[in-house]
């Protein structure tokens, strides 16, 4: 399939969507990009700084627990930025991995008030060359927004709320 028709396809789903959903994966496609910038020129500890308290994986739990949500249907708030996120990631031009998802869906929750819980996970066994496998995802609201479902592999390291 050539680049144009696959563009041409790209383009006709995106008229077809209604406005809402249109603006939330513009909105997506805009906190990738910063995210997927970001990463590059910054230390993770600078943008760590501004994702909300770090905290182990069990007072993350607690805390999402007692969480509050905005006004609304939360809910179908939280799974349509999770669709938006994964949405776009799949038609940006640039790699929009589970760290940048996760980081545009944290952002995107942050704007309408609902607290999210982004986890970084590292796998338990390493895979064939050695390397040792990182994980990111996202929850809000008992919500998994994005990076789910997450490999049993994976031990959750940081948590960020």
């Amino acid at each position: 399939m050539s680049i144009l028709t696959r563009l041409a396809r790209k383009s006709a789903s995106v008229v077809r969507m209604g406005g809402a959903r249109r603006r939330l994966v513009a909105e997506a496609t805009l906190w990738l990009a910063l995210a997927g910038l970001a990463l590059l020129v910054l230390r993770f500890r600078t943008i760590a700084r501004h994702l909300g308290q770090g905290l182990t994986p069990a007072e993350a739990a607690a805390k999402m627990a007692n969480a509050s949500v905005a006004d609304g249907d939360p809910l179908t708030l939280v799974r349509d930025i999770g669709w938006a996120v994964r949405r776009a990631a799949d038609h940006v031009p640039f790699p929009a991995l589970c760290l940048q998802q996760a980081l545009a869906a944290k952002f995107m929750l942050r704007r309408r008030s609902i607290t999210g819980a982004l986890h970084l996970g590292v796998a338990t066994r390493k895979d064939p060359g050695g390397a040792m496998t990182a994980h990111a995802w996202l929850e809000a609201a008992g919500v998994e927004v994005t990076g789910c479902p997450v490999a049993s592999d994976y031990t959750d390291v940081a948590c960020f709320v």
